[in-house]
């Protein structure tokens, strides 16, 4: 992938996570300095849903997917208020498969950790923040909260911080609003196709829910910690093993 497309930040994130499970330090570094130089973030996860929901619409029915059960089961995804058909199932299917194309972020963010940029200097520093921007641009919601979550991270002590905090509050409010907003066939169809945030964002302008409000902070105790300070909270104490 990165020979055939070396512009494209994908290959070196694959090239970064296969490094990383090798243990390879130098392969780590090699991609992440690719990666800092591409142009431009495709995972191809729209092509592969539109693909894979074409060609199974075309399939003949298992008789596993017209129980009772089943069909309510999609009814309750999508919103059906008709019958189930394949269709339904298809688009299913093709949002496995598109998912199967994610890269796994793990080694990302621990190649790309505070001390991991600390202990290696400003070399390691700049690569990973040109990756995380490019990131945190992506049309997936979870590209953004991962590259603005370590944005915040390696920017809390820096100027740009407050920016990097800010854009991750306003991505936290997209990800808790959208959770009201189940989306129906053509909604999840357009989420695939067109981009899963800028059709989230189309959503909630629609409702009136584009921004939050400006003391607005998330449900979540780490994400509340990240979006006010760029560090997770600390660690609450274990009880010890018989304390009264």
């Amino acid at each position: 992938l990165v020979a055939l497309e070396p512009d494209n930040l994908d290959g070196w994130l694959l090239a970064l996570q296969l490094a990383q499970k090798r243990g390879d330090e130098a392969g780590v570094a090699k991609a992440l300095e690719g990666g800092a130089k591409a142009r431009y973030f495709d995972q191809r996860s729209g092509d592969s849903f539109m693909r894979a929901t074409r060609a199974l619409a075309d399939l003949p029915v298992s008789p596993a997917c017209t129980t009772p059960e089943f069909a309510e089961f999609l009814r309750d995804i999508w919103r059906l208020e008709r019958q189930p058909r394949m269709e339904d199932l298809a688009m299913v299917q093709g949002m496995m498969a598109a998912m199967n194309e994610m890269r796994a972020y793990a080694q990302l963010r621990e190649a790309c950790g505070v001390e991991q940029v600390d202990r290696l200097g400003a070399g390691r520093g700049n690569a990973c923040r040109s990756v995380l921007q490019r990131l945190s641009d992506g049309d997936l919601l979870i590209d953004r909260l991962i590259g603005e979550t370590t944005m915040a991270e390696l920017t809390a002590d820096t100027g740009d911080g407050e920016h990097w905090r800010e854009r991750l509050r306003k991505t936290h409010w997209m990800a808790e609003q959208v959770r009201s907003l189940k989306p129906d066939f053509d909604t999840g169809m357009r989420r695939w196709s067109e981009g899963e945030v800028p059709t989230m964002q189309s959503e909630l302008v629609a409702v009136g829910k584009s921004l939050p409000p400006t003391d607005w902070l998330p449900s979540n105790e780490r994400a509340r910690s990240l979006v006010l300070t760029g560090r997770p909270p600390p660690e609450k104490k274990r009880e010890q093993a018989g304390a009264r």
